[in-house]
């Protein structure tokens, strides 16, 4: 008789706990569907390699959001990111004229982020234009610092291929001539 108490015992027990499991796994899963969360999209007309679903979107270093989907934009050019923000920041988020979404590198890894954070003068109006209505409320978007700084290369190789140096030369090899006859 102890044998079949102790069966049944262990049986509500297991049964107790795959019932809580179960429970614990919807739980955590709805909570996704269920979180207080607004859409927002941003385009990015660079690379945005290394930017992954999951992502974090933040506001001036604070976890604010994720990144939802990242897919090409309807004209072809831009990507597309869509977010899901925190409904704590959204009114401040959408209604702020100054903000702008920017990729950042989270440390070495390779691995970014959006940051969104206020910019002033030239970060205002590089937000790229768009040709079409945008599939949530927008949040502009401003070049990365390393599109400035890979753009700044560029623009000194520009310049640096652009000097004479054959006719350089020549000047310098004519000026020395001149010297060496005056001499």
């Amino acid at each position: 008789m102890a044998t079949e108490a102790r069966k049944l015992r262990v049986g509500i027990f297991v049964i107790v706990a795959i019932v809580i499991g179960l429970v614990l796994a919807i739980w955590l899963g709805a909570s996704r569907y269920l979180a207080d969360e607004s859409q927002a999209v941003t385009y990015f007309s660079e690379s945005v390699q290394g930017l992954d679903r999951g992502a974090a979107v933040k506001y001036r270093g604070v976890p604010a959001g994720r990144v939802e989907r990242i897919d090409i934009a309807p004209d072809g050019d831009l990507i597309e990111v869509k977010m899901s923000i925190d409904n704590r920041y959204a009114d401040l988020l959408f209604k702020d004229p100054t903000l702008r979404a920017q990729l950042q590198l989270s440390g070495i890894t390779g691995l970014r982020y959006v940051e969104i954070d206020r910019h002033t003068g030239d970060a205002l109006e590089n937000a790229p234009t768009l040709s079409f209505p945008p599939s949530a409320p927008l949040i502009p978007s401003t070049p990365s610092q390393f599109k400035a700084i890979q753009e700044a290369l560029e623009d000194i190789y520009q310049r640096v291929m652009s000097v004479d140096l054959p006719g350089i030369s020549s000047d310098v090899r004519a000026t020395l001539q001149a010297a060496d006859q005056l001499l």
